[in-house]
C-alpha cells in the first residue's frame, strides 16, 4: 500500500465520523508522522508505533571490499 492508497483507505475509514478527515489532513498526518519518525531515529536510535511497529538503528561493522577482477584477492 502507498502513500496514496492509505491517505485515501484513511478518509474513507473516517468520513462518516465527526472528524470529517480530508485528503490532505491525511497526507499532513503521514508527513509529519515520517518527520517525526525519522528525527527520534537520528536522537535516539528508536522509534515505535504501540501496537504496529518498533524501529530501532543497529550499528553494523563494515563489509570487506572485493576485487571485481578474476584471481585477484580484495
Amino acid at each position: 500500500m502507498d502513500k496514496a492508497e492509505l491517505c485515501a483507505h484513511m478518509v474513507r475509514h473516517f468520513a462518516g465520523s465527526d472528524l470529517g478527515l480530508r485528503r490532505a489532513d491525511a497526507r499532513e498526518f503521514l508527513d509529519e508522522m515520517q518527520r517525526l519518525c525519522q528525527r527520534q531515529l537520528l536522537e535516539v536510535g528508536q522509534f515505535a508505533v504501540p501496537g504496529v511497529a518498533k524501529l530501532v538503528v543497529q550499528e553494523r561493522r563494515l563489509r570487506k571490499g572485493r576485487s571485481r577482477s578474476p584471481g585477484n584477492p580484495s
